[in-house]
């Protein structure tokens, strides 16, 4: 599948499966500008069985900054899975994480 138009906003919320979803939609998120998505480390361990890292990995050839409104925080790619890293070991759970280009 060929994806001609960008997309403005990707948002999801699939109560865990995230993951999973991001690694089958590559073509859209290669032409997505924002995307915003919940974040719950128990969903990673628990439901997706992933950590931090590899929930970062099918987002990093495509974004280059991830807000966290909570925080008040920007992180540039560079720091996007250490922070994700952080959150999830502070169990912190963030109702939409935005990730952009």
């Amino acid at each position: 599948m060929l994806v001609t138009n960008p997309y403005a906003l990707v948002f999801m919320d699939i109560e865990g499966s995230e993951y999973f979803a991001l690694k089958g939609m590559q073509k859209i998120l290669a032409s997505a500008r924002t995307l915003i998505v919940e974040y719950l480390p128990i969903h990673l361990s628990n439901v997706a069985g992933v950590t931090p890292e590899q929930f970062a990995d099918p987002l990093l050839p495509h974004f280059n900054r991830l807000s966290v409104p909570s925080f008040n925080q920007t992180f540039e790619k560079q720091e996007i899975a250490g922070a994700l890293r952080l959150m999830f070991d502070q169990g912190h759970y963030e109702d939409g994480l935005i990730f952009t280009k």
